[in-house]
């Protein structure tokens, strides 16, 4: 029988999703999108964002948890963490000295960007 476990806690915020971002320029954008979506077996969701840079990649089955974004310079990767209070959580982490919660990767090499949690509604954005 699985084990449900709570949400994990920052100082009183709740991180209650991460979405992980494979982030590539123009150039290598739609290489990067064939290979994720044959390495994850998922399809592509309609892309959207201002300049239609966001798309989901959808798996057979279970959570959307990977995106793609086309990004005007360079690439790499980030991860949105899913809080339920962005200044809470960023507040609580420079207290202790925690870098890298503006996008600029820090000690670990991935920017770990919050991101305000919304109600489930089945969207895929």
């Amino acid at each position: 029988m699985p084990v449900t476990r709570p949400a994990p806690r920052v100082e009183g915020v709740c991180i209650g999703w991460l979405t992980a971002f494979v982030d590539r320029d123009g150039v290598t954008f739609n290489e990067a999108v064939r290979f994720w979506l044959a390495a994850t077996g998922s399809t592509l969701s309609t892309p959207r964002g201002d300049h239609t840079e966001f798309a989901t990649l959808v798996p057979f089955d279970g959570d959307a948890y990977l995106r793609v974004q086309r990004v005007d310079v360079g690439g790499g990767s980030h991860m949105d963490l899913h809080v339920d209070n962005v200044e809470a959580f960023v507040g609580s982490h420079r207290c202790r000295g925690v870098p890298a919660l503006d996008g600029n990767g820090g000690p670990i090499g991935l920017s770990l960007l919050p991101y305000q949690s919304r109600p489930k509604t089945g969207s895929l954005s």
